[in-house]
């Protein structure tokens, strides 16, 4: 059995979030990329008299691709801890995960400053495990992961627990 204590800030969560989601920024720039192409096609196709509605959709839907493309590439932390604070206003104060890995299931308890819960999650349950320079996330579905500060952990921890991992789903 290991337990590890992670105290996350808005600050150090909104960084998690945003480090976490560091992969949308590869298919944002492939999509800004078709958007372009798109948006170029359909000039040259105007230009040469072809004014057909589909011609005027392929513009305005490459318009909208790259639009939202460079949102989703533009988006930093600061953005994440503003959306955050919006979703829940607890968050403000932070949150503190005690994890606790056992042989066959984890415990999970994620404690902010109006309510507590305790999950218990099988190792099967995981979809992913993602080991980063400052983090450890547990993806639990493709977009929802428990965030653990990799100083939660010593050298010694921090072995065990990939042993321990290694065997269920890495």
């Amino acid at each position: 059995m290991l337990e590890v204590r992670s105290n996350l800030s808005l600050e150090e969560l909104a960084n998690a979030n945003y480090e976490s989601k560091k992969a949308y920024k590869v298919s944002s720039i492939i999509l800004i990329i078709i958007g372009i192409i798109g948006f170029v096609l359909s000039i040259t196709m105007m230009l040469y008299n072809d004014s057909s509605i589909w011609t005027t959709l392929l513009g305005i839907s490459t318009f909208f691709i790259i639009f939202c493309s460079l949102m989703l590439l533009l988006m930093r932390p600061k953005s994440f801890k503003k959306r955050l604070i919006k979703e829940n206003p607890a968050l403000k104060d932070g949150v503190e995960y005690t994890f606790t890995f056992n042989e066959d299931s984890f415990l999970v308890n994620e404690k902010i400053t109006t309510a507590e819960s305790n999950n218990n999650i099988k190792y099967e349950m995981l979809k992913k495990v993602v080991i980063s320079t400052n983090f450890i996330y547990l993806y639990i579905n493709r977009l929802r992961a428990f965030p653990i500060k990799r100083t939660a952990f010593n050298e010694k921890d921090l072995e065990e627990f990939k042993k321990l991992l290694g065997n269920k789903i890495i």
